[in-house]
């Protein structure tokens, strides 16, 4: 099974309180003009969940108007400086100066070639190099990512696989939309990226790792295809959130979830945390309730969206790299991902014993 060498986690340089980023959006809304309750912004922002973010820009250059080619061009400096940073810190700390595939996952701007291509060529990895970029997973694409580069070395035990989630949601602000689903997004997203190592069973490096990743799977809930994405817009992109999108996992999650454990053969009295995708409190609560869980199973969740808010396809890494740190043998983590279609991600992690290398 393919084994964990490394993850790396990367906030954006710029940091707030959440109390900061409320006072900027009032401050625009009384700029911008539109009839808003600026009391119920307040609410909103206040009951969040989040206590802190971080941005690429300064907190005064993001609730600004711009073109789509404008924030994409920032986008792709942007993503391609920090994607180099974080491939080159996990692949040291997994001691590796080649890889065999990198799978790269963003979806708040564009580019062709995808980030992967720059990476590849900044830290000179190939010539023979697997590529694949997932661009329109949404937040579920750091989940989809894990799980396609851990079915590659599974089919190929002596690789390595390198992936890389690096997302700027702040770039995606609307400036001229002061609708309930821009002021959600103001409330919830944040920027920051993360990168993390699988290995192959039979890579020389394998006896290193602490942790396996057990397995993965996927599900599909039809007629769910507006709960979540993006609308392509002059000014870029505009986030399409169905207020109703917790409700999509009531009465579905748990089957899910219990099919894919007992699949496994793990009870769930063997899982010692839940690593959620934070979407944003609400989803968390329906999860918590859904699945029946302790406050301190879901904390690895709930305290990433505190201290970072929602970075859409890196923020599962940053929930794994917290759940998964002390994680003791024969006791596993699950992941929990949600994206656009409506899509569940589901992935087993398992701690292992200490192995001589």
């Amino acid at each position: 099974m393919p084994l964990l060498a490394a993850i790396e986690t990367l906030p954006a340089p710029f940091r707030h309180q959440q109390s900061e980023v409320t006072a900027e959006v009032l401050a625009w809304l009384s700029s911008a003009g539109p009839d808003v309750d600026p009391r119920a912004v307040e609410r909103l922002f206040s009951r969040a969940g989040v206590d802190s973010r971080s941005s690429l820009k300064p907190l005064g250059e993001v609730f600004v108007d711009a073109t789509f080619a404008e924030r994409n061009a920032v986008y792709q400096e942007a993503v391609v400086r920090t994607g180099i940073e974080l491939s080159r810190s996990a692949l040291s700390r997994a001691d590796l100066s080649s890889i065999d595939i990198l799978v790269s996952s963003s979806c708040t701007g564009f580019m062709i070639p995808a980030v992967d291509a720059h990476i590849a060529n900044a830290l000179r990895l190939g010539p023979r190099l697997v590529r694949l970029p997932i661009t329109e997973a949404g937040c579920a694409g750091g989940a989809v990512a894990l799980s396609r580069a851990a079915d590659y070395v599974t089919a190929h035990p002596r690789a390595a696989a390198l992936v890389v989630a690096v997302e700027f949601s702040s770039l995606t602000f609307q400036a001229q939309d002061a609708s309930a689903t821009n002021m959600v997004a103001a409330a919830l997203f944040a920027d920051g990226g993360a990168a993390a190592v699988l290995l192959g069973a039979e890579h020389p490096r394998a006896g290193r790792s602490s942790v396996e990743f057990v397995s993965a799977a996927s599900y599909f809930m039809t007629d769910s295809l507006g709960a979540m994405g993006y609308d392509v817009v002059d000014r870029g992109f505009k986030l399409v959130l169905d207020k109703r999108l917790p409700d999509f996992l009531r009465g579905k999650l748990r089957p899910m979830v219990v099919e894919f454990l007992g699949g496994n053969g793990v009870t769930f009295e063997q899982v010692s945390a839940f690593a959620v995708h934070p979407g944003g409190r609400r989803v968390m609560d329906v999860a918590e309730e859904e699945l029946g869980l302790s406050p301190a199973q879901i904390e690895c969740s709930r305290s990433v969206l505190r201290d970072h808010g929602n970075m859409s396809s890196a923020t599962i890494l940053f929930v794994l790299d917290r759940a998964l740190g002390n994680l003791a043998p024969n006791e596993f983590v699950l992941g929990i991902g949600f994206g656009p279609g409506f899509a569940v991600e589901l992935s087993l992690w398992r701690g292992l014993a200490a192995r001589a290398v």
